[in-house]
């Protein structure tokens, strides 16, 4: 877990020498022009400081999106809260294809872009393994569907983004049963069958070059041994209700100092997101009383081909 808090503060800390420069900018350089993607033109009212109020809409082309492609790989560290031996780290593949819009806010150097997807990925031993002697291990694959929404600054053709994003996907998971020992009983709700669950993303993100990003990503999750459909939409429509009350509050942030906003969203998003995360790992569909699920935690770099 300290890993986790030292990677999401490391990112945001990288924040801090450009929020200087663009807040000294933003005092004496107003934009009036917003640009959505590069394919629209939006202006708003010069009187007007609200961050989202949009005055006029000129579409310059039909097509606001543009296809992706994006590759990671990196380690997965399985886990669970009442197994009785560690599990053994093992490597991460992971390919997505999806479509990206890209937003240029009330202040030129702030961007904003969302990404929705569909994902394949694999947990192998053949991709990397442990020299760890823990018996434990376990390997799967994986399909996801989900959305990555980031904030960021710009400079020229520099792009830097941090994003966060969740995803539902559908695992089938494998191991033998002469290597897990006493966590046979818990791991056989898994074994060859197909199981839903869920994860949440934490990606930071740097763009030298109009197609090609260089990203960072720390995707944490769980695979749950049971579908349990009314439970998880109660779980899910509570989340939601936290996050709205979240986002109205950084909306706010945006409108008032719009250099802070990609920092305090990053940060706050990121937090909630790893705080349910943390009280999952004993109840998955939290608050409600249920079973623990498997959890990864999968640190991965990767790159984004944006077409």
């Amino acid at each position: 877990m300290k890993l986790n808090l030292i990677y999401l503060v490391f990112l945001s800390l990288l924040l801090f020498s450009p929020i200087c420069l663009f807040s000294q900018e933003e005092e004496t350089i107003k934009d009036t022009t917003i640009y959505i993607d590069e394919d629209r033109e939006i202006n708003i009212d010069e009187t007007e400081d609200d961050f989202f109020d949009y005055k006029e809409f000129k579409f310059r082309f039909k097509k606001e999106s543009h296809p992706f492609l994006r590759i990671r790989g990196g380690i997965n560290q399985f886990a669970h809260r009442s197994a009785t031996q560690n599990f053994r780290q093992l490597g991460n593949l992971e390919l997505q294809l999806g479509y990206s819009r890209s937003f240029r806010k009330s202040r030129s150097y702030i961007v904003s872009t969302k990404d929705n997807f569909a994902g394949f990925s694999l947990n192998n031993k053949n991709i990397y393994k442990s020299s760890s002697s823990i018996s434990n291990e376990i390997s799967n694959y994986q399909l996801s569907i989900g959305s990555l929404e980031n904030y960021g600054y710009r400079a020229g053709k520099v792009l830097i983004t941090f994003g966060n994003g969740k995803e539902f996907n559908w695992t089938k998971t494998s191991f033998n049963k002469n290597t897990v020992f006493a966590d046979t009983s818990i791991l056989d709700f898994y074994l060859d069958a197909v199981r839903f669950g869920d994860a949440y993303n934490s990606e930071f993100s740097l763009q030298l070059f109009d197609f090609i990003s260089f990203q960072i990503n720390y995707k944490y999750g769980m695979i749950f041994p049971r579908h349990l459909f009314w439970k998880h939409l109660g779980s899910y429509v509570i989340e939601e209700a936290i996050r709205s009350l979240l986002d109205n509050y950084i909306e706010k942030v945006f409108s008032m100092r719009p250099a802070m906003g990609p920092v305090v969203n990053f940060v706050l998003q990121s937090s909630l997101n790893y705080l349910l995360y943390e009280f999952k790992k004993d109840r998955m569909n939290w608050p409600f009383k249920t079973v623990q699920p498997l959890t990864y935690d999968i640190y991965s770099i990767g790159l984004k081909f944006t077409f």
